[in-house]
């Protein structure tokens, strides 16, 4: 027994678990969840029992308690809800994974989760920190990643424009735009998170898109127009962006947090703005990570050296307690500020 296994928790029997209790219809509310104390299965041959020590909350999620609403399943009611997490192996029935090791896997939002050998991906967590594989390293970088190298790669000089800047595929984003040798302005909701992005990862500018008009706050920031921008919000903020855009200009879409929620406001696009897509020649151009799925290994290998040489940083903001998920969850939508990566440290 190493060291690390023999400082592994034990299985108690019992553990937390949020589950949705109702779907949201108005609005997405705490009393929509509920935390309940379940029983620990035994591992079967083949799974194992881990022990989940932090766990993602992404935008994405609000849109699965509205069926049909995102890309993703709707959270089923009654359910344990899910997301990517990543906790350590205290019992295996599997002779290709052991005690102690690491993992990550697709069963957040709950203490312990009994899982299948192929359900879960060992992840070496010598010179990075676990939470790197939820953010910089996991789904958000890997988005962030696709849509520098496969989408629309940089160019040299170039002006970007990036929404959400401060969130987990912003901040990733905004530094890979910088290693490429573009200005890169970015938009945020939080004066601080503003800062930050200029102090701490490179940002040349940005600005809060609460105080006026997009497109001029936009302009402003971007007098000569923006050569590529990335899209994480969509709605408003995608058909204002239009209007920002140098002649054959690139946009990017990678999100739609603005359409999550079960009561989004319909937001509509002029003739005059449409025409603009031709009359500057523009690109726009949707695409989700799974399409890209091939090209992991690849992403996996640069990202990893760059994070553990600290050439790029993992931003991530870490709320405490599996209790506090859903609230984590829900204060996205409701301004909470956080910067880079919002994870919940269950352990």
């Amino acid at each position: 027994m190493t060291e690390a296994s023999a400082r592994l928790p034990t299985i108690t029997g019992q553990g937390l678990e949020v589950r949705l209790s109702r779907r949201a219809t108005d609005t997405v509310s705490p009393d929509c969840f509920e935390v309940v104390e379940v029983d620990v299965a035994e591992p079967g041959p083949g799974q194992v029992v881990v022990r989940n020590l932090i766990m993602s909350v992404d935008p994405y999620m609000l849109s699965r308690l509205v069926p049909l609403r995102g890309a993703a399943p709707a959270f089923e009611v009654g359910r344990a809800l899910d997301g990517d997490a990543v906790g350590v192996i205290v019992e295996s029935a599997d002779d290709t994974l052991a005690r102690g090791q690491y993992v990550l896997h697709r069963a957040g939002f709950r203490e312990w989760a009994t899982l299948a050998a192929s359900d879960v991906t060992v992840i070496d967590i010598t010179d990075v920190s676990p939470s790197a594989y939820l953010g910089v390293l996991g789904m958000p970088g890997f988005t962030a990643w696709v849509a520098a190298r496969l989408i629309a790669i940089f160019r040299a000089g170039e002006s970007v424009l990036v929404t959400a800047g401060a969130g987990a595929v912003g901040t990733t984003y905004t530094q890979l735009a910088r290693f490429a040798d573009c200005r890169v302005v970015c938009s945020v909701g939080n004066d601080d998170n503003g800062r930050r992005l200029v102090d701490e990862l490179g940002a040349d500018a940005w600005f809060n898109y609460r105080d006026g008009p997009f497109t001029d706050l936009a302009i402003a920031a971007l007098p000569e127009g923006a050569d590529l921008a990335l899209d994480n919000i969509g709605g408003a903020q995608l058909r204002d962006m239009i209007e920002v855009m140098r002649p054959q200009g690139r946009i990017v879409m990678c999100g739609s947090a603005a359409l999550y929620g079960p009561n989004t406001p319909p937001i509509s696009f002029e003739a005059r703005q449409l025409i603009q897509l031709v009359s500057r020649r523009l690109t726009l151009r949707g695409f989700t990570y799974p399409d890209h799925l091939a090209a992991h290994r690849d992403f996996r290998a640069e990202m990893s050296e760059l994070l553990s040489s600290g050439a790029i940083v993992n931003a991530e903001t870490v709320v405490n307690g599996l209790d506090r998920a859903v609230e984590a969850m829900l204060g996205i939508f409701t301004g909470t500020p956080h910067f880079g990566k919002l994870i919940v440290d269950v352990s």
